[in-house]
């Protein structure tokens, strides 16, 4: 009947309109995972950078050679208005360069990749205290953004085999993925690091009774 045509004409146009909905999704979840590996590959080259300039400033002593890359770098990363003060002694090197790290740390944990690294934000204000605990902010940035480069290289050689594939089939695949590839989705030495730096700061003759808190818990 005529009534049976347009019910049947009415649930092929739904069909292709959610099916149209799920491509659009796809296409808007590869560009972003897209415009993120781009961002990575700039901040990987800062975090590099941040890393030789703490090994070199440790070693050689400070100059103004460290303060003009500082500068830089924070310009790449925080804009044109990041300046560096004066980058003389340990202490200032140090405070220049926990001042670029945290932006980024606060970051971590909010890509669904990166939830394991949470600890590396909610230790970030111990971690900032030292050389070794800057470096281990760097650590994580850098696991976190190879992690970015890796996503955005998937989706790349999967849609290549899949071209209509569903955001749900992506992500299925996406997730055998990352099982196969645990040295890079998973922080496990990372933590062990952290732990040991939270050990070593405590001296040799504290002692924890049991009526007493824990260090490093946050109130």
């Amino acid at each position: 009947s005529y009534e049976d045509f347009l019910k049947s004409k009415k649930a092929t146009t739904n069909i292709n309109t959610g099916t149209s909905g799920f491509q659009k999704s796809a296409v808007d979840a590869y560009n972003n995972v897209q415009a993120e590996a781009k961002d990575a590959r700039v901040i990987n080259t800062s975090l590099d950078t941040l890393d030789n300039l703490l090994n070199k400033g440790v070693n050689t002593g400070f100059g103004a050679g460290f303060g003009l890359s500082l500068q830089r770098i924070g310009q790449s990363l925080v804009g044109e208005d990041y300046k560096v003060g004066d980058v003389a002694g340990k202490e200032a090197f140090q405070a220049e360069t926990t001042k670029l790290i945290l932006p980024l740390v606060k970051q971590l944990g909010v890509n669904p990749t990166d939830k394991d690294l949470d600890f590396v934000k909610t230790g970030a204000i111990e971690l900032s205290k030292s050389e070794a605990g800057n470096k281990i902010m760097i650590a994580g940035l850098r696991l976190s953004q190879q992690r970015k480069l890796d996503e955005a290289n998937f989706d790349n050689q999967f849609y290549l085999k899949n071209p209509q594939a569903l955001p749900f089939e992506r992500n299925i695949a996406f997730q055998k993925h990352m099982d196969s590839k645990p040295e890079l989705y998973t922080s496990d030495s990372l933590q062990q690091a952290y732990d040991n730096l939270l050990l070593n700061q405590a001296t040799s003759s504290s002692i924890i009774t049991s009526d007493e808190k824990a260090p490093f818990i946050p109130e």
